[in-house]
């Protein structure tokens, strides 16, 4: 009894004294306790002085999930949530910042239902018509975030246009960095879709507002956004100055996320540029930021790009490991798009492995992915890559119509990397039958995307190909020409396959 006794009593100093604390830690830090949020819920927790803990809570949770550290923001929200089920008399803004929390937080962990669940549960709110349009809105965008994360573009449009007609035409600040936030989400909706003008469009929309707002984060967000679509446009220029001025802006702020995510945009660039040892690089540095914070999602996207880079130079085995490393870590978050996006370029290391049935298996998978969730541009690849399957095994009729039906589908998305490459294919189909005519005339288009464009590869994949029509008539000194043209760009690129591929082509006059 007197040991029950001794430590009720001591319990009760132990409060007294972590309050005692919590009082004087306020009393210092009156003009920045938001800023020691972490320390005065500690000790008010440790006081049972929930009531005023809670604020301070919310504020932890908030700050530890702005710097990515989601199992902390979790904690602390999960704490507030004890307090807001067992505790009255609170406001509808401390609720609100619950439900976007654990929103943002379980989206940021791949918990997609649990983040649904979390802001359907804010919505509640709405019936009060206590929260003003920016809360409101709020939670219709972050519903959208979540959705699209899924892959499930349609409803995520659905979520941001509700919220847009919340705001309607934003009259202050905060107004205008909701309505940027909103937008930026709703432009990403349409890029993964394919939907590049549109996606555009609503970009550029998003970075007016997050001008007006001044919000340094959101700016580099949009820029960085922008440099991605105008490279999917093929405008090289306006997607170099878009990146770099999110580059600039996020070393400013020095989060790592941040930066990770721009140097992969910059590796990007650097294939484009041609200079893939650079590109490379700055992949690696972005996978390596990408595994120090556990971003699993960023880790599949750099492990595609290093994927097809490598598999591009010829380094069909590291590929073919990197395509695997992107499907392990999009499983826990059931990442759709990279998904697709991992099976598809998994399928063509396997068929320039020579295995154009397993190729074909996994190829099949990528494409029910895809239409899935209405990615556009990786629908188009894989449809080409079906091509090269028909090619290989000299299926020369199906291999025709899927090239012409697919290049009608990469003319809707204006993708014009897939329309030179897709003329080359049929160049090739005509060739292989011997419609040398056909073949030449498959290639104008080609060459005309292709000189006014930077596409290195196909650049110098298109020049091979009129070497084999030249060598098929007998030009020697124009299949010269090409061949040498190729080597140059095969090169520069450190491209194996295709230098072994020029080799052959020299001396034996044909790959056939």
């Amino acid at each position: 009894i007197e040991g029950v006794a001794y430590k009720s009593i001591l319990n009760v100093r132990l409060q007294a004294y972590h309050g005692h604390i919590a009082e004087i830690l306020e009393d210092r830090w009156a003009e920045s306790a938001g800023e020691h949020a972490e320390v005065l819920a500690y000790h008010l927790t440790r006081a049972n002085q929930n009531t005023r803990a809670l604020n301070y809570l919310l504020t932890a949770g908030e700050r530890a999930a702005a710097r990515f550290a989601n199992e902390e923001a979790a904690e602390f929200f999960g704490q507030a949530g004890q307090i807001l089920s067992t505790l009255q008399g609170f406001p509808d803004i401390s609720r609100w910042r619950l439900a976007a929390g654990l929103g943002d937080v379980y989206r940021a962990t791949g918990q997609h239902s649990d983040s649904m669940a979390a802001l359907r549960a804010g919505m509640a709110l709405m019936e009060t018509g206590r929260l003003n349009p920016v809360l409101r809105a709020g939670l219709y965008r972050r519903m959208g975030d979540t959705t699209r994360k899924q892959g499930n573009y349609q409803s995520a449009i659905s979520y941001f246009k509700a919220a847009i007609l919340i705001i309607e035409e934003p009259e202050n600040e905060e107004m205008q960095l909701e309505m940027a936030r909103v937008l930026y989400g709703l432009a990403w909706a349409h890029f993964h879709q394919g939907l590049y003008e549109q996606a555009r469009e609503i970009a550029e929309q998003a970075l007016t507002y997050a001008e007006s707002a001044e919000s340094t984060v959101d700016l580099a967000a949009i820029e960085n956004l922008l440099g991605g679509i105008h490279y999917s446009q093929s405008e090289w220029t306006d997607a170099s100055q878009h990146t770099r001025k999110a580059m600039v802006l996020r070393e400013q702020m020095g989060y790592t996320w941040s930066v990770a995510s721009t140097l992969g945009n910059l590796g990007i660039l650097a294939v484009l540029e041609g200079d893939w040892l650079k590109a490379r690089s700055f992949f690696e540095r972005s996978l390596k930021l990408r595994e120090e914070m556990d971003d699993l999602e960023g880790q599949a996207l750099v492990h595609n790009n290093l994927g097809m880079l490598l598999r591009d130079q010829g380094d069909l085995n590291q590929a073919e490991k990197h395509f695997h490393s992107s499907l392990e870590a999009s499983k826990p978050f059931a990442l759709s798009y990279h998904s697709a996006n991992a099976k598809l370029g998994l399928a063509y290391v396997l068929l320039l492995k020579d295995d154009p049935n397993s190729s074909r298996e996994i190829l099949d998978q990528a494409i029910q992915l895809a239409e899935k969730i209405d990615a556009r541009d990786i629908l188009t690849e894989a449809h080409r890559v079906q091509v090269e399957i028909h090619i290989a095994e000299r299926q020369y009729e199906s291999a025709l119509k899927t090239a012409q039906t697919t290049l009608d589908r990469a003319q809707e998305t204006g993708n014009r990397e897939h329309q030179a490459s897709l003329w080359r294919l049929i160049s090739v189909i005509e060739l292989a039958q011997g419609h040398i005519e056909a073949a030449k005339q498959a290639l104008v288009p080609a060459m005309e995307i292709l000189n006014a464009n930077s596409y290195m590869l196909e650049l110098g994949r298109t020049h091979t190909q009129a070497a084999c029509i030249a060598l098929a008539v007998e030009d020697n000194i124009a299949a010269d020409t090409h061949l040498k043209t190729a080597q140059g760009i095969f090169m520069k690129l450190g491209m194996v396959g295709d230098m072994i591929y020029l080799q052959k082509l020299a001396e034996f006059g044909s790959l056939a």
